[in-house]
């Protein structure tokens, strides 16, 4: 269903055009995460490690998800998968978006409840 729903969307084909809707993925899917995250609603296994990691180093979510990818990046370099620009980006600014995400979606569920 969401791939006939993307379909009429606009597709980019400049180079600045996709940085923007990647940019755009890259907030949302860490503004996402951040609020299944808060609410303890199912997180899927390797967002359940990263709050394992956080717990056990006493970090905050931006050193223990960055842990994480770069361990994923390491296994694809391993691996010799697809490491493209994105995935760099990924990499280096999932951790922070996340980490920024997280405490700005835990106060407005602290205001809710």
């Amino acid at each position: 269903m969401w791939l006939f729903l993307l379909d009429t969307f606009h597709t980019p084909e400049l180079w600045y055009s996709k940085a923007v809707y990647f940019g755009i993925g890259l907030v949302v899917i860490g503004l996402g995460t951040a609020i299944y995250l808060n609410t303890n609603f199912a997180p899927i296994p390797v967002d359940r490690l990263t709050l394992i990691i956080q717990e056990l180093t006493r970090t905050n979510i931006f050193s223990s998800g960055s842990l994480i990818y770069l361990i994923f990046l390491m296994m694809a370099m391993i691996f010799k998968g697809p490491i493209g620009v994105g995935t760099l980006l990924i990499v280096c600014l999932s951790g922070l978006i996340l980490n920024y995400f997280m405490s700005c979606t835990k106060k407005l569920l602290e205001q809710a409840s």
